[in-house]
C-alpha cells in the first residue's frame, strides 16, 4: 500500500535554538491519530567533521559520534536552545557504533562505543558535566574495549583513567547496552571474531562469549528481558535466552531468499516481537517468544530509497524505519498501514538528504522522541505523538494551515 504523506513546511530557526515548527497529523489507526512535529536545528557551536556513524538519546542529551573520531552530547533536549557539553570524548578510533544509558547510580551516564583504525591521538578524555561513564573501544586495536569512569561536579571534573576490556580477537562492529529500570547494568558487543560478549558494567569484566560459526556484525538486548538478539554474515538472526544456554540460540530466524539484508534494519520490543527488513522494503515480523520465532506478518514497504534504521515506537504499535530517500515511514503492525513523514526542509531543485541512523528515546506512553542522522552530515529530532481522538474529530482538521497533507499516488 502506498504511505499516506505528510508535508510540512518551516521558517529559519535563530542560531544555536531549537522550535517546533513543522506539524503534521494524519489519521492513524481507529480512534487514534499519529502527529509529528520537527525541530529545527539552529548552527551549534561545534559539529562532527563529515558524516556521524552513531547516536543515541539519553533524558536530555543527545549523543553523537563520527569516523572523525569524536564523541559530542548536546543538550538539552527537547526544548533547547541546544549546547555542546564540553569537553568532548576522544575515543582514538573512528566510532563505529555506540549506545547510551542511564546508569545505576543517580547522576551518572553509560556511554558503549566500537572504534576502527586511529583517526586521532590519544588525550585525557573528559565527558559532560555529571557523574558520566563511558566505553569505548580503541585504536588501531579495535578489538580492545576501554571503560573511561567519569565524575563530575569534582576539582578535577572526573578525569578518565580507562580500563581495557579485553576478549575479542577481532574488531568490535557493534554495541548495545541492557537497562533494567532506565538503568544500564550489561553491556554487549559484537565483533568480526565470530562471538558476541556481554560485559559487566559494574565489574568492568566479560560474563560469557556467545561462539558464531561467522562474524557477528550486531548483537542488542531484548528490552527489560534477558535475552539477546545477534546478526552475522551468514544471512542469519539468533536469539538467545541467557537464563537457559549461552552455547545454543533458542531460534534463528533466516533472511529471505534472495533478499539483500541491512544488518541495522532489525528491532526488536519488550514482548519480544522481532522486525527485519532488506533494501527492497521487504518486512517480516516474528513473534520470538512462541514455537520458536513465529512469522505473524509480512508488508512490503512503498519508499523510494532503502530501510537504513528500524525501531518499534509508541508501545509498540508501530515500527518507525528511516530511509534512503530522506524520509520517515510508519508501519502499523496491526494492518501493515504506512504512514510518511517529511523530516527535513529542502528547496525544490534540491535532492533531500538520505537518512542513515535513527534512535528512538522514550518520552511519554504515546510520545516518542526521534532523533536522527543525515548521510552525510548533520542530524535532527522531533516528536512523534499519538493521539486518542475522544470528540471524533480528526487531527488532519486541527493542523496548523501551513500543513498539507495528501494521499502519495
Amino acid at each position: 500500500r502506498a504511505p499516506r504523506w505528510i508535508h510540512g513546511a518551516a521558517t529559519a530557526p535563530p542560531a544555536s535554538d531549537v522550535m517546533y515548527a513543522s506539524h503534521a497529523g494524519v489519521e492513524g489507526s481507529p480512534g487514534h491519530s499519529l502527529r509529528f512535529v520537527r525541530a529545527q536545528v539552529g548552527v551549534l557551536s561545534r559539529q562532527h567533521e563529515g558524516p556521524i556513524s552513531a547516536i543515541a538519546v539519553v533524558g536530555t542529551t543527545f549523543v553523537t559520534g563520527g569516523p572523525c573520531g569524536r564523541i559530542l552530547a548536546f543538550q538539552r533536549l527537547p526544548r533547547g536552545p541546544l549546547s555542546v557539553v564540553s569537553p568532548e570524548l576522544l575515543p582514538g578510533g573512528a566510532v563505529v557504533d555506540l549506545a547510551a544509558a542511564n546508569a545505576e547510580v543517580p547522576g551518572k551516564m553509560v556511554v558503549v562505543a566500537s572504534c576502527s583504525h586511529n583517526t586521532v591521538a590519544e588525550k585525557d578524555n573528559l565527558f559532560d558535566t555529571g557523574s558520566k561513564r563511558a566505553l569505548a573501544s580503541k585504536g588501531p586495536d579495535s578489538s580492545v574495549v576501554r571503560l573511561w569512569s567519569m565524575r563530575c561536579n569534582s576539582p578535577d571534573m572526573g578525569q578518565a583513567h580507562p580500563v581495557h576490556l579485553t576478549g575479542h580477537a577481532g574488531p568490535v562492529a557493534g554495541v548495545s547496552l541492557q537497562q533494567n529500570g532506565g538503568r544500564a547494568t550489561f553491556a554487549a558487543s559484537a565483533s568480526d571474531d565470530c562471538t558476541a560478549r556481554i560485559w559487566d558494567l559494574n565489574a568492568a569484566a566479560e560474563v560469557v562469549a556467545l561462539g558464531h560459526r561467522h562474524e557477528v556484525t550486531k548483537a542488542f538486548f531484548v528490552p527489560g528481558q534477558t535475552m539477546l538478539v545477534t546478526r552475522s554474515v551468514d544471512r542469519a538472526t539468533r536469539v538467545w535466552d541467557l537464563r537457559s544456554s549461552t552455547t545454543r540460540p533458542i531460534c534463528v530466524v533466516e533472511d529471505r531468499p534472495g533478499g539483500r539484508p541491512v544488518d541495522s534494519c532489525i528491532t526488536v520490543d519488550r514482548d519480544a516481537m522481532l522486525v527485519v527488513a532488506d533494501v527492497s522494503g521487504a518486512m517480516d515480523m516474528f513473534d520470538v517468544p512462541r514455537c520458536g520465532a513465529r512469522p505473524v506478518a509480512q508488508w512490503k514497504l512503498a519508499a523510494e530509497g532503502a530501510p537504513q534504521s528500524l525501531s518499534f515506537v509508541l508501545r509498540g504499535r508501530y515500527v518507525a524505519c528511516a530511509c534512503s530517500d530522506g524520509d520517515l515511514y510508519l508501519v502499523n503492525v496491526t494492518d501493515g498501514a504506512c504512514v510518511g513523514f517529511e523530516v527535513q526542509e529542502t528547496a525544490k531543485d534540491k535532492p533531500k538528504a538520505p537518512l542513515a541512523r535513527m534512535h528512538v528515546g522514550g518520552c511519554r506512553q504515546l510520545q516518542n522522541l526521534v532523533a536522527y542522522a543525515f548521510q552525510e552530515s548533520g542530524f535532527g529530532f522531533g516528536y512523534l505523538t499519538e493521539e486518542v481522538l475522544d470528540d471524533g474529530t480528526p487531527l488532519l482538521n486541527r493542523k496548523p494551515p501551513s500543513i498539507a497533507v495528501h494521499e502519495m499516488r
